[in-house]
């Protein structure tokens, strides 16, 4: 199990680069991948979006990556700009008969006139950055692994604590029955004042505890205590069939609430769905 949380960094240098990556991932339902290069690496974009969709199966990843050269950069004038410039400059000195000169000092000056000059990207930095990249995602990994055994235990002493609660509630069940049919049969013979038809009453009184019976609900959410333990024993993401097991936990207990008389069980009820938010908070961080 992994988390969904986490961070990674690698910086690299040799005699030609010196390269930074940073990783963050955060919680999503799904993949997104926020990607920040110097546009002079969008060539490199695809094959590290798809190095990460490799690696990572949720989380809301951010990457920032910077890159310089150790080398001299080198430079080239804007042609464009600048013969532009002198036209308009020689123009002016005509129309307005304007004296003086115009020296390199003052093109040196003009803004983006000198830009440094767009080069291939070679195949030994794109190596570098995947390289890097690679490293980091490591760290990433590692520090997603180390806090999803935190959340493992975490939850294996959250589903613990569900299957006393309805080990509990299933005992309580047993004697629910009888003890309705004491209690109904009591408040009807005092109202009434006069014997009544056991078998008629025992009728009555069944059809009431039918519609009361919690047996099955209770078998559903033991069933889907043990599909989370085996669940958590898997390596593959599991975030979504424990949001999923999550849900049908909860659903379980919202209709034993619904469904039951007793006010005993419905406290141990609510105590159940207080430790089932707990795992769905948890649950919201694992991949």
């Amino acid at each position: 199990m992994r988390s969904m949380t986490g961070f990674g960094q690698c910086n690299f240098a040799n005699e030609k680069y010196q390269i930074s990556v940073e990783i963050k991932s955060l919680n999503n339902r799904f993949l997104n991948v926020n990607l920040r290069l110097p546009q002079e690496l969008n060539t490199i974009e695809i094959p590290i979006r798809k190095l990460i969709s490799e690696r990572l199966m949720r989380g809301s990843i951010e990457i920032n990556l910077t890159y310089r050269k150790n080398l001299p950069v080198l430079f080239e004038p804007n042609r464009p700009l600048i013969e532009g410039f002198l036209n308009v400059m020689a123009q002016i000195k005509q129309n307005y008969a304007i004296d003086g000169n115009i020296d390199l000092n003052t093109i040196a000056r003009l803004p983006h006139a000198i830009l440094p000059k767009m080069e291939k990207l070679d195949k030994e930095l794109a190596d570098s950055i995947l390289e890097a990249i690679k490293m980091a995602l490591d760290q990433l990994e590692l520090m997603q692994e180390q806090e999803g055994k935190i959340i493992e235990s975490n939850l294996n002493a959250s589903l613990c604590k569900l299957e006393e609660l309805a080990i509990e509630i299933e005992k309580l069940s047993e004697t629910s029955v009888k003890d309705q049919f004491q209690i109904i049969s009591k408040r009807v013979s005092e109202l009434l004042k006069v014997e009544l038809d056991s078998a008629r009453l025992a009728q009555e009184i069944a059809y009431l505890a039918e519609r009361a019976d919690i047996t099955e609900e209770v078998t559903r959410l033991k069933s889907h205590i043990h599909q989370f333990r085996q669940t958590l024993k898997q390596h593959r993401a599991i975030g979504k069939s424990l949001d999923f097991l999550t849900q049908e936990l909860n659903r379980e207990t919202n209709t034993i609430l619904s469904k039951t008389p007793s006010i005993k069980i419905k406290e141990i009820a609510l105590i159940l769905k207080n430790e089932i938010e707990k795992i769905r908070e948890q649950v919201q961080n694992v991949e």
